[in-house]
């Protein structure tokens, strides 16, 4: 199970290898690729094609992430990969989806021409999956190193919370753009950590005391990490602005 969650972590990220295929097979011998593909029709926008969007992505993803995200994805980790649709392509889809209400209700976050606020603002995904990996590590090597999950686990876990994430702040934008009040962005702050100490608590199913503090000391501790990194690398970089700007 743990090969298995880490080859479809560095398959996603891998740089795709050409195959020169054997032609005259329906599927091709050396990389199992389909060959024999009909030219696109009607049938694309067939029933079942909906139907996925439907069940998969809003119903068994979206809204089964917010009613119940640990079981949901511990199930996705354990024993069925077709409870969820993939991680990557969902955080995408949700950035996307958070973009959009950004623009919409004209929240736009000032940089001030600090270069890592930029770069995390144009990258919004790249941010969120270095995010998950630190909350990951945070998880398998201090507070959690004999759950029996390894960091791929982890890392899959977060990025499904993460990605929820993004459509919680989208909540948060769309309340503003169609009520006109200014929520701030604390609201959406507190609400997007809230989620994620109730998912995770539900992944170990371990509604004790003591098992939600050390979810709360985990996720506090990690985003101290994350937040401190991204503090240091800023004025790193503000400090070297002058002279990345003379070697230009």
């Amino acid at each position: 199970m743990r090969k298995q969650m880490s080859q479809i972590w560095h398959s996603a990220l891998k740089k795709p290898v050409a195959c020169e295929h054997l032609e005259g097979h329906p599927y091709c011998p050396l990389c199992g690729k389909k060959l024999a593909i009909k030219r696109i029709d009607s049938s694309i926008l067939e029933e079942n094609k909906v139907e996925y969007w439907l069940t998969k992505i809003f119903r068994q993803t979206l809204l089964g992430l917010f009613i119940a995200p640990g079981q949901r994805i511990r199930t996705f980790i354990q024993t069925d990969r077709e409870v969820l649709t993939r991680p990557l392509p969902y955080l995408v889809l949700t950035a996307a989806v958070a973009k959009w209400t950004t623009d919409l209700a004209n929240e736009m976050v000032q940089c001030d021409g600090n270069m890592l606020c930029q770069w995390a603002l144009d990258n919004p995904v790249a941010t969120q999956i270095i995010q998950a990996m630190l909350l990951a590590a945070v998880l398998r090597f201090v507070f959690f190193r004999n759950s029996g999950y390894n960091v791929w686990e982890f890392a899959t876990l977060f990025v499904y919370l993460l990605a929820q994430g993004f459509l919680i702040s989208s909540g948060f934008a769309l309340f503003h753009f169609a009520t006109g009040i200014d929520t701030s962005i604390w609201p959406a702050l507190i609400a997007r950590n809230a989620y994620l100490v109730f998912a995770v608590v539900q992944f170990f199913d371990d509604k004790s005391a003591w098992g939600v503090l050390k979810v709360v000391l985990a996720v506090l501790f990690a985003m101290m990490l994350f937040l401190g990194g991204a503090l240091a690398l800023a004025l790193a970089m503000e400090w070297l602005k002058p002279l990345l700007s003379s070697i230009r």
